[in-house]
């Protein structure tokens, strides 16, 4: 039985109240193709998934510019009324890419800004 079937049935308050649309099926929020993530909306909700399982979905140029975008994207959306940012079964993300970040300096890494479009 749904969960929202169960609810009417059990609280009284919501007896009258009809019952939700189905939701529409999934689709992608764009055409935009990208390496470093997979995304998708399913009615209102739109998922971005981190997609770089042997890094752990650790964080690298190409993932944080490829995040930002779809997610202004799905900010910019109406339709959109929440975004879920998710990884893989193994990890969430590792942090940052040590191997990007290995022949840089301090300054190089500052000064690059890296991360400052997660702010």
């Amino acid at each position: 039985m749904a969960a929202h079937v169960l609810r009417r049935a059990v609280c009284p308050a919501l007896r009258g109240i009809a019952r939700a649309p189905a939701p529409a099926p999934a689709r992608l929020l764009s055409t935009a193709s990208y390496e470093c993530i997979l995304h998708e909306r399913d009615g209102p909700v739109a998922l971005i998934t981190l997609n770089r399982p042997k890094a752990l979905n650790a964080f690298n140029s190409t993932l944080v510019r490829e995040l930002m975008a779809c997610a202004s994207e799905a900010d910019e959306d109406p339709d959109v009324g929440a975004i879920v940012i998710t990884g893989s079964e193994k990890a969430f993300a590792a942090g940052a890419d040590i191997r990007e970040m290995a022949s840089k300096s301090y300054m190089d890494m500052y000064l690059a800004g890296l991360f400052d479009a997660l702010d």
